[in-house]
């Protein structure tokens, strides 16, 4: 039975790598309206853009790990159970 971090962790991984791609995206639009002056809205979009998708894959990180931790300790308890 999967435990909340692990669905955390399938749920935030996808859309972390979405949305950093997404960030990428946009710098490469506001690097191609350099000449007109919305260039640095739409790289400030695309910095605070990166910033949340990085910050959901470093989240996810943390919930594969307590999801791995959890399914060692769940596998260690149940050896020691039957001996």
């Amino acid at each position: 039975m999967p435990n909340k971090h692990y669905r955390r962790w399938l749920i935030q991984m996808p859309l972390g790598f979405l949305i950093v791609s997404t960030g990428i995206l946009l710098v490469m639009y506001a690097a191609e309206r350099k000449i007109a002056d919305q260039w640095f809205l739409w790289g400030a979009a695309a910095a605070i853009t990166i910033n949340i998708g990085l910050a959901l894959l470093g989240s996810a990180l943390i919930h594969k790990m307590k999801s791995d931790l959890i399914r060692k300790t769940r596998k260690t308890s149940s050896t020691i159970s039957r001996d």
